[in-house]
């Protein structure tokens, strides 16, 4: 299922591209600017994301901005059915944003690496440590 942000013949490459829908774990792929229009159509993903009933996993490498509306959608995705969502690769807008809102403390940030090599059961202790490891670079 693709949501393509667009509207009012703007040029807008945002998209929310559900890839996999649980379990063991539905992931969302973010692409581009990910604001109000796309956040929007993100929250068509909310019913089959919160029946699905299983840990979300955000792949966020590949988005160029984020604003407070697009956090809201990853957040209400993300939480919806009372799993811990895991962001992936997240670029340093996106890492200031979850910082400044406090949501880098109930999310795990994770990158493609650690996700590859570490089981859905282990990914609530690399949060820990990579919240040091972004502390200490200043990201």
């Amino acid at each position: 299922m693709r949501h393509d942000g667009g509207g009012l013949g703007l040029s807008h490459n945002g998209s929310v591209h559900l890839e996999r829908l649980g379990p063991p774990v539905s992931e969302v792929i973010l692409t581009g600017p990910i604001d109000c229009v796309v956040g929007s159509s993100a929250r068509a993903l909310l019913s089959s994301i919160r029946e699905a009933d299983c840990p979300t996993h955000f792949d966020t490498q590949a988005v160029t901005f984020i604003d407070a509306s697009g956090l809201r959608a990853i957040a209400e995705l993300g939480f919806c059915n009372g799993h811990r969502p895991v962001i992936i690769e997240p670029p340093r807008i996106l890492r200031f944003l979850l910082s400044a809102t406090g949501l880098d403390q109930a999310v795990t940030v994770v990158t493609r690496k650690q996700k590859n090599s570490v089981s859905a059961s282990d990914m609530d202790s690399i949060s820990t440590s990579d919240e040091a490891e972004t502390s200490a670079a200043g990201c």
